[in-house]
């Protein structure tokens, strides 16, 4: 009404559709940022100038942060009803399926064919295959879990050769975990991620009308300062950090010489912070269990990550709930100080 009025008492064609113009884009770019700001899409979907502004990837609390990874043989009977417990008292923020290995279980249970012979004679089965049944199973029992009762958890399956499973659980879990060799593929996994889920949306029968932009988690993990930073350029959402402790996921670093350590992760957050990526979670890893998990939070960390420490323990969400208040405490009085 307003654009009509200045045009009847100017009469001036040429201001009035610049004019016009304006007001268009402007819309268009006000509208971009709410969808943004929505979904949590960040700079991954609209240029946003300041980096500092970006969407946390954790929406629904702020650090510190509790990750837990699977073990390198998981299966849905033996992970899953412990990772649950965790996951309804929500005493952990992201959980990342990382299986490698067939379960010495599933190997004696499964009729499977074999693919080659050993140099006795004996057959060897397809591990491969039962790897990744044992993550697809995974995946859809604790997704499904998660969404049926809204929980607040985010959940990534590891390795990009395994991004059809995570297409295939659509919005059941959130996102992949690309391993650090493999960051320079992470724009791409997202687009395919991103891409998967909107397909899936927009054929479901139960989808509301206007259909959702679905924002996907794509993290790294990285061992050096300039590792970090080359993963924040990829795009990376969240960062684990390490090697902290020594732990049985690296044998190979036998002493303390051989570990990045714990000031690690506080050092990645002080230059990621520098260069204006503050929206990235560091997050801890290595060894971390509930003596040494402030250690790295002092130091700077957003969050620790821990799998043994955890799984093994003769009561997981006594000892999750224990670790987060640990962190939390940690969290506050370097937070206090600084």
């Amino acid at each position: 009404v307003k654009l009509m009025l200045l045009y009847r008492s100017t009469g001036d064609l040429f201001s009035f559709s610049l004019l016009i113009a304006t007001t268009i884009v402007a819309n268009l770019c006000r509208d971009a940022v709410c969808l943004s700001q929505k979904y949590g899409i960040g700079k991954h979907i609209f240029e946003v100038s300041n980096k500092e502004s970006a969407m946390s990837v954790f929406p629904h609390r702020k650090p510190p942060y509790l990750a837990v990874l699977t073990e390198p043989d998981a299966t849905e009977e033996t992970s899953a009803p412990i990772l649950e417990l965790m996951m309804r008292d929500h005493l952990v923020d992201i959980i990342s399926i990382r299986v490698n290995q067939p379960n010495a279980i599933h190997l004696k249970e499964t009729n499977h064919p074999a693919n080659s012979s050993s140099p006795d004679g004996r057959h060897e089965y397809d591990n491969s295959k039962i790897v990744r049944q044992q993550i697809e199973a995974l995946a859809l029992r604790i997704g499904t879990f998660r969404k049926e009762n809204n929980i607040p958890c985010c959940i990534v399956i590891n390795d990009v050769a395994n991004i059809d499973i995570a297409l295939k659980c659509g919005d059941l879990i959130q996102g992949l975990h690309v391993k650090e060799k493999d960051m320079i593929h992470i724009a791409t996994v997202r687009q395919k991620l991103m891409h998967g889920k909107y397909e899936a949306n927009m054929s479901s029968e139960s989808a509301s009308a206007v259909k959702k932009i679905i924002p996907v988690l794509v993290g790294t993990s990285v061992h050096s300062i300039e590792s970090a930073v080359n993963a924040a350029e990829c795009g990376a959402d969240y960062m684990f950090v390490g090697t902290c402790f020594l732990t049985e996921s690296h044998p190979e670093k036998t002493n303390a010489d051989d570990l990045e350590g714990p000031l690690l992760p506080g050092l990645v957050r002080k230059n990621l912070n520098d260069l204006g990526y503050s929206h990235i979670p560091c997050i801890a890893i290595g060894g971390i269990n509930a003596e040494n998990c402030n250690l790295p939070i002092e130091h700077g960390a957003d969050g620790v990550a821990c799998i043994r420490s955890l799984l093994k323990d003769p009561k997981p969400p006594t000892i999750a709930a224990f670790m987060n208040n640990k962190i939390q405490k940690a969290y506050t009085s370097r937070t206090e100080k600084s």
